[in-house]
């Protein structure tokens, strides 16, 4: 049962052409939890923390932040009231960047080409 959920988030309407395009040639090659973990980033399914850079946001998920990323862990509470953060401003930074390094979180990958620069002026 559990398939057919994730087979269901995977067609969402919320996915668009440019993120399927970026699924397809850097994901489908590494493996499919790779690909089930970008589409579950793209659904929103099951989310418990907004990300917000800018005029976007986005819908993530606490163990999946925590796990990879130390400053977000920090940034959450890193403990037991972690429970009680449920959105995360980040300000002064390119939203695109901020999208990239969602999906490199997720998936390990970049969905594009940033400097050096950009990168390491991320909080971390």
């Amino acid at each position: 049962m559990a398939h057919s959920k994730m087979t269901d988030i995977s067609v969402s309407p919320r996915i668009s052409q440019s993120d399927l395009k970026y699924a397809r040639r850097h994901l489908d090659d590494k493996c499919d939890s790779l690909l089930i973990l970008f589409r579950l980033l793209r659904s929103g399914y099951l989310t418990d923390i907004k990300i917000i850079c800018g005029d976007r946001k986005w819908s993530a998920h606490k163990a999946i932040l925590g796990s990879r990323s130390q400053w977000l862990k920090n940034a959450m509470g890193g403990g037991p009231e972690q429970g009680l953060i449920d959105e995360i401003r980040i300000e002064d930074q390119d939203s695109d960047l901020v999208d990239c390094i969602l999906v490199y979180l997720y998936t390990g990958g970049m969905s594009r080409s940033f400097s050096f620069l950009e990168i390491t002026y991320l909080p971390h």
